[in-house]
């Protein structure tokens, strides 16, 4: 995983698309996550991965699923800008789903992007909610002073280096289908 790119000022720092997938899709993930298990969710830092409470607390199961990585592609494609002079190629073959329960967060960082053998390299953050919560769990963007509710099938996209947090749930559980978006 690498650090930081630049923001691309000639493109939308973050995209948000109400939606995206339907109430019914959203429940099937959530249904296959809970199947999966979930784990404690580590951190990806420069000296190695680890689990770090006092920056992220929430669980996560990582998984492949082939056939729901290209339907969220396809349906995200026509919405996604060119950036640094590269167009979208595809999502990361690792789909993550996050659970948040209450007083779970992630502090305020950015995302690293990920490079494939062929080059391509990911730059795009892509996260459906796949469910709302009673109170609490917005994602925090500092540098845009916005917050982002999280409503059952919206999708949002935004560069990595954008700096964000996931608010801590106060009441009910948030679920998110996290990817990123590979550029050529």
């Amino acid at each position: 995983m690498g650090r930081y790119a630049p923001i691309d000022a000639s493109a939308p720092p973050l995209i948000t698309l109400d939606d995206f997938f339907t109430p019914e899709a959203c429940a099937r993930v959530i249904r296959d996550a809970e199947a999966r298990g979930f784990e404690v969710a580590s951190i990806a830092y420069r000296d190695g991965t680890r689990v770090d409470p006092a920056a992220r607390n929430n669980a996560r199961v990582t998984f492949e699923d082939e056939s729901l990585r290209t339907e969220l592609f396809e349906r995200a494609a026509p919405h996604l800008p060119s950036l640094h002079g590269e167009r979208p190629a595809g999502l990361n073959e690792r789909l993550r789903v996050y659970r948040y329960e209450p007083g779970q967060r992630f502090t305020t960082h950015r995302d690293g992007w990920v490079q494939r053998p062929d080059g391509s390299r990911s730059r795009l953050t892509s996260m459906i909610y796949l469910s709302e919560v009673e109170a609490g769990g917005e994602t925090w963007f500092p540098s845009l002073d916005r917050g982002i509710t999280p409503r059952t099938g919206r999708a949002v996209f935004f560069q990595h280096s954008l700096l964000h947090a996931s608010r801590p749930v106060i009441r009910g559980t948030k679920y998110v289908l996290r990817s990123d978006v590979y550029y050529v």
